[in-house]
């Protein structure tokens, strides 16, 4: 993650009390660390500083069955995707 926006997820945010995961395998992790209260997924791609791509079809295809299943289970807590391709 770029440098600016892994401080605001480790310093801003944390001194704001917004928990913040880490992961490399988005893909392959997204339904391990997601929670019920989750409200946002960022993803860079290509990645800084490793140009690794991320598969972003897949990752909001996940992310709309995510907020379908929430909206039909009652649960008001949408999740929303970011990507940030500004590399």
């Amino acid at each position: 993650v770029y440098g600016g926006t892994h401080r605001y997820f480790t310093k801003v945010a944390h001194a704001h009390n917004v928990e913040v995961a880490f992961t490399n395998s988005i893909e392959t992790e997204l339904r391990d660390i997601i929670t019920d209260k989750t409200s946002l997924v960022w993803i860079e791609s290509p990645s800084n500083p490793t140009l690794t791509v991320t598969d972003i079809s897949l990752v909001a295809s996940f992310i709309a069955d995510e907020r379908a299943a929430r909206a039909a289970a009652g649960n008001e807590n949408s999740i929303y995707l970011v990507v940030d391709n500004t590399f």
